[in-house]
């Protein structure tokens, strides 16, 4: 065939290229023998490229068969070989060049993983089944994404190191760029978690890389406002070259057009990052992005995720209220006093942090130091004669809602319960401490009704 000496001539530039590839191997291997590892990361660096160009002859020679109708499953197989070859190569240079050039180490695993994915879209590869996860040891992913994965988080942990010391160096341009490559690499593997982990670990995994993302993509943002450039260099960056190629297909405005701000960059990740949360059923994470979407919905002037950041916020807040947790033994510390004053002073800046920091890490415990005192006070009808008879009926009504919510039982149940304030709402247990019957109870713990208001004030 006219064809066959033209696809000869690519299997033979092939094979020297393996050849050489081989020679460059050893090479590196004696040389970080003898502790020369920029020499031998540069010896592992050409076995790579070698067998990246030995894959791109095997392809070609591929194709050449593929038009003179000869069978090529073999050559595939060649190309799929010299493609991880390569990646373990790059791979072994980025190892020996982490802590020495971080930068040309984040290249090489860029290169690695480009490899990998290579070979996924050549390959078919499905998701891991849940029966191949081991109880041995922190689960991991197996195979060529398993490979790919673990080059995207060693290059998203030096990218944010990189990023850092651009950015305490005073060198914004830099560190807006980088941090915007590591998000670009926590994108990546949010997407390969979500595509080739177990259904079972999937969501976990993607919703924290899209979290890590989004605050990349934010930090990165911020920057880019502060910046001194013109409108297309503060908001349009080149994706990191080694970003997992449907990343693009997360960016698209309503019109179809590829989204380039990094700020609304990170709404589509936070975004992301709350499907998979709401998916695995995580509260918690579901609630942190929508506070980080709010902040950002302030920065990008955007009333409609302003909006739904704020439902979303409301939504999650009524749950956390609401949970049943075992309070038994949980008092109110003097720490825990001194957190109280320390957040009402984080609401000067930044209001919804200080808001959950206080609703999460304090209200239990609140909760508990109530009954507490008022228990002591009237052990066997303190609910009736110091809750019930000081609040408005409206208020009950809401602790019963929350508490049918919540446990699916009725009026009845709830007065039988151990502790009915596990259901009250953070002002219900506000009016309780400040009305005036028990207010004495509580004068150790908060000092003045002054100094009770102040602090409580930014979280009712």
């Amino acid at each position: 065939m006219q064809n066959d000496p033209e696809r000869n001539q690519y299997l033979n530039r092939a094979e020297k290229e393996v050849n050489d590839a081989a020679a460059a191997r050893d090479t590196a291997s004696n040389l970080q023998s003898k502790g020369e590892v920029e020499k031998a990361a540069a010896a592992y660096f050409d076995a790579g490229e070698q067998m990246r160009l030995a894959s791109v002859h095997f392809e070609a020679a591929r194709m050449m068969g593929s038009l003179t109708k000869h069978s090529t499953p073999k050559l595939l197989d060649k190309e799929l070989e010299a493609l991880e070859k390569s990646g373990d190569d790059f791979e072994n240079a980025a190892r020996l060049w982490t802590s020495r050039n971080d930068i040309v180490a984040v290249e090489m695993w860029g290169r690695a993983v480009h490899n990998y994915n290579r070979i996924l879209s050549l390959k078919q590869v499905t998701r891991m089944p849940t029966s191949s996860i081991s109880n041995l040891g922190p689960f991991r992913v197996q195979g060529i994404p398993g490979k790919a994965i673990d080059c995207y988080e060693k290059a998203s942990i030096l990218l944010h190191d990189i990023g850092i010391q651009h950015r305490n160096k005073g060198d914004y341009t830099e560190a807006r760029l980088t941090l915007g490559e590591m998000a670009d690499a926590y994108a990546s593997l949010a997407l390969m978690y979500q595509e080739f982990a177990p259904a079972v670990f999937a969501d976990e995994f993607a919703s924290e890389n899209y979290m890590a993302s989004a605050q990349g993509y934010a930090e990165s943002g911020a920057m880019a406002e502060k910046l001194t450039l013109s409108s297309v260099a503060t908001t349009v960056r080149p994706e990191w070259d080694y970003a997992f190629p449907r990343l693009m297909s997360l960016f698209k405005d309503p019109r179809g057009y590829a989204i380039s701000n990094e700020s609304q960059r990170a709404v589509v990740m936070y975004r992301a990052a709350q499907e998979a949360a709401k998916r695995r059923g995580d509260k918690a994470l579901y609630a942190k992005a929508a506070r980080r979407l709010m902040s950002l919905a302030a920065v990008l002037n955007s009333p409609e995720d302003a909006v739904k950041a704020c439902q979303d916020i409301c939504d999650s807040t009524s749950e956390i209220i609401v949970l049943p947790i075992n309070l038994a033994g949980r008092q109110l510390r003097n720490s825990d006093v001194v957190l109280l004053r320390e957040i009402s002073q984080t609401w000067l800046t930044n209001p919804k942090d200080a808001v959950y920091k206080i609703l999460e890490e304090l209200e239990p415990r609140l909760r508990a130091l109530v009954k507490d005192r008022l228990s002591n006070r009237s052990p066997r009808q303190w609910f009736a004669r110091r809750v019930v008879a000081k609040l408005e009926k409206n208020d009950i009504e809401i602790m019963i809602r929350n508490y049918r919510k919540e446990t699916g039982n009725g009026k009845k149940e709830f007065f039988k319960e151990n502790n009915p304030l596990d259901y009250a709402n953070i002002e219900h247990l506000e009016k309780i401490i400040r009305s005036p019957v028990n207010w004495p109870l509580f004068r150790k713990d908060f000092g003045t009704q002054e100094d009770f208001e102040i602090h409580i004030k930014p979280i009712v």
